[in-house]
């Protein structure tokens, strides 16, 4: 959820894409949200089997 507010108004209104840039922070903003818990999850993972 952060990720995709931040990425939001980082389009919409800094970068100046307007409505558009909603959308497209959303999208951004989601994948890096996707990519974080991707990572977050493998290293959770490894460490798991590593104690076990």
């Amino acid at each position: 959820m952060l990720f995709v507010s931040f990425s939001t108004y980082l389009f919409a209104f800094t970068l100046g894409f307007g409505s558009s840039g909603v959308w497209w922070g959303i999208v951004v903003g989601g994948g890096r949200g996707c990519a974080v818990a991707y990572v977050w999850a493998t290293i959770y993972i490894r460490r798991l089997k590593k104690n076990y």
